[in-house]
């Protein structure tokens, strides 16, 4: 009698009612050639088939396979069929066994496969002569997946030409054979798919690698020396090094993870992150291939430092803007703002800049994934939240609240009320009306001061300071900062009303008064204001395809603005060029873009000069003028390169256009960058 089993895999959602499947072994024999870009070899699984569905069961690999054969612990064939699948990079393999088998409760199956990977192509799984990467991911596997992100037991053997050496989660048992080497690592106990099966290799590779003198922690590169420069992998190291230490003393935490890094992929891919455990495979970039201080100082460019703060977040029960971005963001602005102290203000700018737009989007409190929210406005917020607290608070008592929230919650999840109560227990009283305000509201507020002072009978000074607050009412308390010559004094008063004077007694009057010079308080600014207006275009732009609102948000930055002093012509002209371009109108797209390129930037706009030019070239293509847009792309690249950190996105950009024709589709001016 003839016996038909499927298992079931949409990756991530397993679909199996009554329990999961439980993978009872997951063998992987795999022999690389990189002469031909092929992988080849066997897949040993064994499933507890209680845990399947009855009769039918279904699972997926990788499109680039090609299976050979199926078979089971009798070495008896299968047979199958394949069919596309809605999952990315993935085919469906319907199995149908076709002889009579006694039945037991697990189901083996050998399945041997060759795939032929090409490495010119964008896939996140690729191997050329140089790099390998095979990530095991929800996203994108190079192996087959069954329903279940775990295995009770396993192991990986990967065979490969002796001048590679392979990095994962784990660490590999080598064997040399004649010609190439053995790779293997074995796992007795209950492991993840993602970091059992996550490998990259490197051909000629170099490692930077610190060590704490008491051995409690390390932090390591692995990379090439021709696509990442050595002087960056040993900065950002010693960098990583001394903030796991900064994280470790604010938090509380005293178990320092070792945290190790492989980079590979050639600068013409997109930079991708794969994520195990405390291993981190990271796709090489153009801003990797020099020696830049902006991208040590600035967390907009430090993507190592903000991955390594989110090991000290506590646990939720979701991904919210507040904790998994905001906390871990928060802990990178302490540790810049500790080790180069003039550029706090600074950074501190960047982040309200980030979080103000004119864009409709959610709150903190509605986390990421609420209809009109993006990850950015809302988690730039979060990160506010914890520098505000901070200042009413005072840092110590602040401080205090961190250790004691890892104290409590190190393995049990945190929310939002808890978190509030232990602010509460420190402040000693209510703090409802400050997260009711900036976790359940999506706006800030605007101050504006004016003073005056008075000379009293006896010479003493009184000033009078009146603060007007702007649009919606919020209640916060407001630090006044009063100068005499190189002395200064620091008040704080209660902003709660619509407009408030305030009384101050001094010996002799102050040369100036300011109202939150060190931005304590995420709030509305002039020069936000104005900027405002054209990150709100692109955003109008790229995330609801607004043509119309996005062009209304630019042209009112150029009237607000139209000498350009917040350096916002470039973004704006960006916008109205890929608007223009989006309605076909090609000519008057390269004048905003020729625009865009000559005008003065800021910190913020800069990359847009060189997009600009990209999406130029882009026109040109779609005017069927080629040779002329591979000269620009080029100049693209040589532009971008003389500062990679700001240009990376226009080179990568310029890159995939010159290894492959622009294709005119309308998705290519609604690009969010």
């Amino acid at each position: 009698m003839k016996r038909i089993f499927w298992l079931s895999l949409i990756i991530p959602i397993i679909l199996f009612s009554q329990q999961e499947l439980r993978i009872l072994s997951y063998d992987v024999r795999a022999v690389l050639n990189e002469r031909n870009n092929e992988i080849a070899g066997n897949v040993f699984v064994r499933i507890d088939s209680r845990t399947t569905p009855t009769d039918i069961v279904t699972f997926l690999v990788p499109i680039q396979w090609e299976i050979y054969s199926i078979r089971d612990e009798n070495n008896d064939s299968y047979d199958f069929e394949r069919s596309p699948s809605d999952h990315y990079n993935c085919s469906r393999i319907d199995l149908e066994q076709t002889s009579d088998v006694y039945f037991t409760d697990t189901l083996f199956l050998n399945i041997e496969f060759k795939a032929s990977v090409d490495s010119s192509s964008l896939s996140t799984m690729f191997l050329n002569t140089s790099e390998i990467l095979l990530p095991c991911e929800d996203s994108t596997t190079w192996i087959p997946r069954f329903g279940s992100t775990t295995m009770e037991q396993g192991s990986l053997e990967i065979t490969i030409a002796t001048p590679f050496v392979l990095f994962s989660a784990f660490l590999f048992d080598t064997i040399m054979t004649e010609g190439s080497r053995r790779w293997k690592i074995e796992y007795q106990h209950t492991t993840s798919l993602s970091s059992a099966f996550t490998v990259c290799g490197i051909n000629s590779t170099a490692t930077q690698k610190v060590l704490n003198t008491d051995s409690t922690h390390t932090v390591s590169f692995n990379s090439s020396p021709h696509l990442f420069n050595q002087r960056y992998a040993a900065a950002i190291s010693e960098q990583l090094h001394d903030a796991i230490r900064f994280f470790s003393t604010v938090t509380g935490q005293k178990r320092l993870p070792d945290v190790r890094y492989a980079i590979v992929g050639g600068p013409t891919f997109e930079p991708e992150i794969f994520h195990t455990n405390n291993f981190i495979i990271h796709r090489n970039s153009p801003a990797f291939t020099s020696m830049d201080s902006l991208a040590l100082n600035r967390i907009q460019y430090n993507h190592w430092l903000f991955e390594t703060a989110q090991r000290f977040c506590p646990v939720t029960d979701d991904s919210t803007a507040l904790f998994d971005d905001g906390f871990a963001a928060y802990l990178c602005m302490r540790y810049l703002a500790a080790t180069h102290p003039k550029l706090a203000r600074e950074e501190r700018l960047t982040t309200i800049a980030h979080a103000l737009t004119f864009f409709p989007s959610g709150t903190i409190a509605a986390g990421h994934y609420s209809p009109g929210t993006t990850n950015e406005i809302v988690s730039y917020r979060g990160r506010y939240i914890f520098v505000m607290l901070e200042y009413l608070l005072g840092k110590e008592s602040f401080d205090s609240v961190i250790v004691r929230m890892f104290e409590e919650f190190s393995a049990a999840r945190i929310t939002f009320s808890a978190f509030q109560q232990l602010c509460e227990d420190e402040y000693g009283s209510s703090l409802e009306w400050f997260f009711e305000q900036w976790l359940r509201r999506s706006i800030a507020p605007e101050f504006v001061i004016q003073w005056k002072y008075d000379t009293t009978p006896r010479g003493m000074s009184i000033i009078t300071v009146t603060v007007e607050q702007r649009g919606e009412l919020f209640s916060m308390p407001v630090p006044i900062v009063f100068s005499f010559g190189s002395r200064s004094i620091t008040k704080r008063i209660l902003v709660e009303q619509a407009k408030q004077e305030f009384l101050f007694t001094f010996p002799s009057p102050p040369t100036s008064v300011d109202l939150d010079p060190n931005l304590s308080i995420l709030r509305w600014l002039l020069e936000i204001r104005i900027s405002a207006h054209a990150r709100t275009s692109l955003q109008y732009l790229s995330l609801y395809r607004d043509i119309a609102n996005a062009e209304r948000e630019a042209q009112y930055t150029l009237q607000l603005d139209p000498n350009n002093s917040t350096g916002s012509a470039p973004l704006v002209y960006f916008v109205l060029g890929n608007s223009a371009a989006a309605a076909n109108d090609f000519d008057k797209g390269k004048e905003y873009f020729l625009k865009a390129m000559s005008s003065g930037a800021s910190t913020e706009t800069e990359k847009y000069k060189l997009l600009s030019l990209v999406q130029y070239a882009n026109i040109l293509e779609a005017e069927n003028k080629r040779d002329e847009a591979v000269t620009a792309y080029r100049r693209a690249i040589s532009e971008g390169m003389k500062n990679p950190v700001v240009y990376e996105r226009a080179i990568i950009k310029a890159e995939l256009h010159l290894r492959g024709s622009f294709n005119s589709q309308a998705d290519a001016w609604f690009e969010l960058h």
